[in-house]
Parts: structure tokens; C-alpha cells; sequence
């Protein structure tokens, strides 16, 4: 087994550890700095562990050889990250658009509904609401 193997299977096995350890809401954080990391070794050509190292000390707020280089590629995923929304805000508008006017349909034809049975209100009862219709509970006898 070469050394960057042994590396990269305690790296795997500590986030594993980390995962399933953490329930308070930062998977998603481990999940950001994976995408940072990749987005390091693809575009700037940075060994696992030279991006690893670099998005750690960002998170820590430390300063580095390449913090210059983890802001810029947050800031890129954070762009594309928006333009993928703003994507799917399009595409899903047409779909909200007629499911308004399907329910906006739909009040008007239960308020026509309930116009058209000229019903009087129903009749309000003539006891209290905490009282029971059936009368008093029967009484217990020893």
C-alpha cells in the first residue's frame, strides 16, 4: 500500500467517523468542503492533501498558500450553485403558475357551491358546548 492510499483510507475513514458521529447539522459543511476540494485538484491541479489542508485552514479562518485559491472556487460554486436554482425557479414557474389558477378555480367554485344551496345557517344548538347531547352521565352506585 503506497502512502497516499494509506492517507486518503484514514481521510475516508475519519469523515466516515465524522458523518455518522455529527447530528447537529454539518454534513452539509463536510459536503461543501468535499465539492471545495474537488473543485481545487480539477481546476488548479492541488494533490488531495494540499486541497484538503487549504479548505480546512479557510474554515478555520486561517490564512494559506492557497486560501487565495479556495475563495475563488467557493465563490464559483456559490455562482453556479445559483444559476442552477434560478434554473429550476424558471422551469418550475409555469407549473406554479397553473396550479394558482387551478385553486383559485376550485375557491370559486366552492363559494359558487356554497352560495347556490340557500340554505339557512344551521341551527345553533340550545345547550353549552361542553354539555354533553346525550344528557348527564348516569349516576354510580356502590
Amino acid at each position: 500500500m503506497s502512502a497516499h492510499s494509506a492517507t486518503s483510507a484514514d481521510t475516508v475513514r475519519t469523515r466516515q467517523d465524522t458523518d455518522s458521529a455529527d447530528t447537529s447539522g454539518h454534513r452539509s459543511l463536510l459536503t461543501g468542503a468535499d465539492l471545495l476540494t474537488g473543485s481545487l485538484i480539477h481546476h488548479h491541479g492541488l494533490t488531495p492533501e494540499e486541497a484538503a489542508q487549504a479548505v480546512l485552514q479557510r474554515r478555520r479562518g486561517e490564512t494559506g498558500p492557497h486560501a487565495h485559491l479556495v475563495d475563488a472556487e467557493a465563490a464559483a460554486l456559490l455562482k453556479q450553485a445559483q444559476a442552477l436554482m434560478q434554473a429550476v425557479i424558471k422551469a418550475f414557474e409555469p407549473l406554479a403558475r397553473a396550479g394558482m389558477n387551478s385553486m383559485a378555480e376550485l375557491a370559486r367554485a366552492v363559494q359558487s357551491a356554497a352560495q347556490d344551496t340557500g340554505e339557512a345557517p344551521t341551527v345553533r344548538p340550545n345547550r353549552p358546548a361542553w354539555a354533553s347531547p346525550y344528557g348527564p352521565p348516569p349516576r354510580r352506585t356502590r
